[in-house]
Formats: structure tokens, C-alpha cells, sequence
């Protein structure tokens, strides 16, 4: 996978993508960045066949700003930020797996609380954008850091591990229920007659310029357009295909070679490691970490995560990348340190 340098000089952030051997530019994803603004993105520009250069002012790393403790229309107002981009990316012909959602790659201005993501235009195998695993962590971290567990983090926890939750639109609906204000002030994406985005360069700078009525200044996330709000609806009354679909649901199973154990993968984030708050637990090995890997659960696809364990991952006997996914498939091996585990569907 790439390799990158961030850089913080002043108020600027700065980060330096060299790709690694396979991965290459996408000419047509930077093109699309280079004829319009995202706001929420960091811009990339290309330098040489194999760097690409990003560059955002005042901001600071997600986890650096959740450590300073956040409320609950703060966490839902970042958390609506992620649901918007995801949405962007997708409407404009781009690959939500090419969005680095990691806390140490997103970044939040303190001062608007407004978000800045990074997006990899690179052809690569490697599954960069898991949106589920990224709003997980960002609980994690927030009840981390937290003065005392809130009640609203423990809440969406659940959610989130509910095997019914597992589309988009549903994070965005929860948090139009819990917090309705976090989508009132962020910016929405102007839509022509089609309901996609504007290509208009012109309406993307309006975005980034229309906060200067403001008389703070120092508010750039803005009312919502009500132009742009209705997205991804059609399901929200279909409540009769929805039944059908979650009774026919067939669930993965996660087994251990040792011992014979297994367990059924039923959760949306599934972990694995040897602490007892995981959904499986690895008892007996001292080379197994605490959190050492999860199963996540996208829209019917299942994918596996090693989540920096000391003595790594194995997919089919090749070593992970931390914090990367990678696509499971039926009856593939899985190997947790020196302990074999087979993923299938009964």
C-alpha cells in the first residue's frame, strides 16, 4: 500500500503519498479534483508517476481532537460529515474504497469543526474506505477520552452493531432522529434535475465562499440546501422488501482449528482477540493481542481488518497491512498470530 509522510508547519497540513509497486495515478480521479472543489476533501495534486501531494490549512488529526473530549451534537455532527462525503464520492463516479477512512488520516478544523478527508485517487487492490470500522473507532476514541462514558456513545455502539443497520441511510436516518440539527449545519451538495452534483465549478466555489455574510467568520459549515437533502429515500417506505431481505440473511461463520470453537458473525464490527469483550475471545495464547483483528460487515460484504496486533494477520498465508481491508470470501483461512480459523457460510 502507499506510503505517507504528514507534515505540520504553522497552520498547514501537509501529506506525502508515495505509492508502492501495483498501485498507480488515476488520471481520470485527479482530473475530476482538478475541474471542481470538494469541500470536506483534501485537494491532491500529482507530482512525478508514483507522489501525490495534499495540503489542507488549520486542522488537526481526528484523534488529537477527540482526546479534548467532544458533546453529543459535536460526535453527530462528524459523524454526519462522514455520511455526506461518502454519499459525494460515490455520486461523482469515484470509489468509496479509495477514502482513507482512518482516525490518524481524517482531520477536523477546531475552529468550524468542519472535516477534512483524504482520498486516494490510485488504481490498488486494497480496501482503503470502511465506513462502518471508521465510526466504530471514532466511538472508541470518543469514549476514551471522554470525562465519563455518555450515554449517546454507548447508544450508537449498539447501533452500529445491530445486523440490521448496515446501509448508509441508516446511520443518516439515526442521526436525523438523535441529533437532527448535525445535518441543519452542514453544507449540502447542490443537485441538478438529475439528483446528482453539480459539475458547475462555479456552485463548488459558492460552497467555499458562502460563509462571508457570517458575522463571526469563523462559521464555514453552513445551513442545509433543501435542494440537496433527499438522497437514497426509495427504501425508507419499503418496509415489506426490507423483512424479506433480513429473514433470507445468511450468516458467516468464524471457526478455530485448535479447538473447534466457533461462532456465528451476526454483529456489523466483529472482534477478535483475546480480551473478553470480544465477540471471540482467544483464550490460552500470548501471541493473540487484545483487539488484534475484526470482521466488518458493508452492505453484505465481508471484510477482515488487523488492527495493529503485534504478530500480525494472515489472509490465505499473506500478512495484512494494519488497518487495511480485505474482502473475506467462503471457506477462506484466517490466521489470528499462530492460531488458524476458518471463515465460512453454513
Amino acid at each position: 500500500m502507499a506510503k505517507y509522510r504528514i507534515v505540520s508547519k504553522g497552520n498547514i497540513v501537509t501529506i506525502k503519498s508515495k505509492l508502492s509497486f501495483g498501485e498507480q495515478i488515476n488520471e481520470r480521479e485527479i482530473n475530476i479534483f482538478e475541474q471542481q472543489i470538494f469541500r470536506g476533501c483534501f485537494r491532491p495534486r500529482q507530482e512525478g508517476k508514483k507522489t501525490i501531494i495534499y495540503t489542507a490549512p488549520d486542522v488537526v488529526p481526528l484523534i488529537s481532537y477527540l482526546k479534548k473530549g467532544v458533546d453529543e451534537e459535536t460526535f453527530f455532527l462528524l459523524v454526519a460529515q462522514t455520511i455526506e462525503m461518502t454519499k459525494k464520492i460515490e455520486m461523482n463516479g469515484l470509489y468509496l474504497h479509495n477514502l482513507m477512512l482512518q482516525t490518524e488520516m481524517v482531520f477536523v478544523c477546531e475552529r468550524t469543526r468542519e472535516v477534512f478527508f483524504v482520498y486516494q485517487p490510485i488504481n490498488s487492490r486494497i480496501t482503503s474506505g470502511n465506513v462502518y470500522a471508521f465510526l466504530a473507532d471514532t466511538v472508541q476514541y470518543a469514549g476514551r477520552y471522554g470525562k465519563e462514558p455518555e450515554q449517546f456513545l454507548k447508544e450508537f455502539q449498539v447501533f452500529l452493531n445491530d445486523t440490521k443497520n448496515y446501509k448508509i441511510e441508516d446511520i443518516e436516518r439515526y442521526i436525523r432522529e438523535k441529533c437532527p440539527q448535525a445535518f441543519r449545519k452542514i453544507v449540502k451538495a447542490e443537485t441538478g434535475k438529475s439528483g446528482y452534483i453539480t459539475n458547475d465549478r462555479s456552485s463548488y466555489e459558492r460552497h467555499y465562499h458562502s460563509d462571508s455574510n457570517d458575522e463571526g467568520g469563523t462559521t464555514l459549515l453552513m445551513e442545509e440546501d433543501e435542494s440537496g437533502t433527499t438522497l437514497l429515500t426509495q427504501q425508507e417506505d419499503d418496509e415489506g422488501d426490507t423483512t424479506l431481505l433480513q429473514q433470507e440473511e445468511r450468516y458467516p461463520i468464524l471457526e478455530r482449528i485448535s479447538t473447534g470453537e466457533s461462532v456465528t458473525v451476526r454483529k456489523n464490527i466483529f472482534n477478535i482477540g483475546k480480551e473478553k469483550e470480544n465477540d471471540f475471545t482467544i483464550i490460552n495464547n500470548k501471541a493473540v493481542s487484545r483487539r488484534h483483528a475484526v470482521i466488518e460487515r458493508i452492505n453484505g460484504t465481508y471484510y477482515l481488518m488487523d488492527k495493529g496486533s503485534t504478530n500480525h494477520t494472515y489472509l490465505n498465508g499473506e500478512m495484512l497491512d494494519a488497518e487495511n481491508s480485505y474482502v473475506l470470501s467462503d471457506h477462506d483461512s484466517i490466521q489470528i498470530a499462530d492460531e488458524e480459523f476458518t471463515f465460512y457460510f453454513d
